[in-house]
């Protein structure tokens, strides 16, 4: 608390300075009454009351406000203005366009246009996309693109051999994990399993074969090799102990002998017509 009568003459040296130094203290802290409480003050003090929020001078006896408010120069009517005095424009160019009239008496919302691409709306397979995103081309998918894709042509109405393109006899025999033979026979080697239906495994005679060798019987045969049986519509040539029988339905008409001599059951007619 500073003395604003002390120090005084009669002051040891001492009490000068903690005299001066209370006054300096309280005086940096322009006489604040939350801080400091002087006394002996001279009429016409001025202090800050940071409760008040005001300069403060002192009567005598009291304090009192130096004014309500301060008066500060304000021209114009800034100091009550709700508003600009001159609105201004917003706006925004490029990609997003957009403008709005703004006063400073409330927010403006800018209804933004995004800027045609130049592309014409539409679904497409195929686009042009620039750096910031936007669709800038279009085009639909073409052939080109998916034979690209494929890395070949794939069978089509307009290609119909399209499909063989490109694959080799060694992609098919390295699929297939062997050659297999040519329609000609060649390469037709080793054992094939053949599945054969009928009796044609197990078969003792040929019927209408045109050629029989090593049959048992062989009926309608253009001919024959190694065969015990010769069968026509009515006739039957058959081997039989060492002999060539011939029969004509179930009657035996001739025979020939290994030795040639050939014996018939009637007559035989020598340089007629056969």
């Amino acid at each position: 608390m500073a003395d604003f009568n002390k120090p005084v003459v009669t002051d040891t040296y001492a009490n000068v300075l903690a005299y001066t130094r209370a006054l300096a203290s309280d005086l940096a802290l322009g006489l604040d009454p939350a801080t400091t409480s002087p006394t002996n003050l001279a009429t016409g003090a001025i202090r800050w009351s940071s409760a008040a929020n005001k300069w403060q001078k002192w009567s005598g006896s009291a304090w009192g406000d130096l004014s309500s408010g301060y008066a500060i120069a304000i021209t114009g009517n800034a100091g009550t203005a709700t508003k600009w005095a001159s609105a201004i424009t917003l706006g925004l160019s490029g990609d997003v366009t957009a403008s709005g009239s703004v006063d400073g008496s409330a927010n403006v919302t800018l209804a933004a246009t995004l800027a045609a691409s130049g592309v014409t709306a539409g679904t497409y397979t195929k686009v042009t996309v620039n750096a910031k995103g936007l669709v800038t081309g279009s085009a639909s998918l073409a052939s080109s693109d998916v034979t690209g894709a494929l890395g070949y042509t794939p069978y089509n109405a307009t290609n119909p051999s399209g499909y063989i393109t490109g694959i080799t006899s060694a992609m098919v025999t390295g699929a297939l994990g062997y050659t297999p033979p040519q329609p000609n026979g060649t390469g037709a080697t080793g054992t094939w399993g053949i599945n054969i239906s009928g009796n044609a495994a197990t078969a003792t005679s040929a019927t209408s074969a045109t050629s029989a060798t090593t049959a048992t019987s062989a009926t309608t045969a253009a001919s024959s090799t190694n065969a015990t049986n010769l069968v026509t519509a009515n006739f039957t040539v058959q081997e039989s102990g060492g002999k060539l029988i011939f029969k004509y339905g179930a009657t035996t008409i001739a025979s020939l002998s290994s030795a040639g001599i050939f014996t018939a059951l009637s007559d035989i007619t020598a340089g007629g017509t056969p």
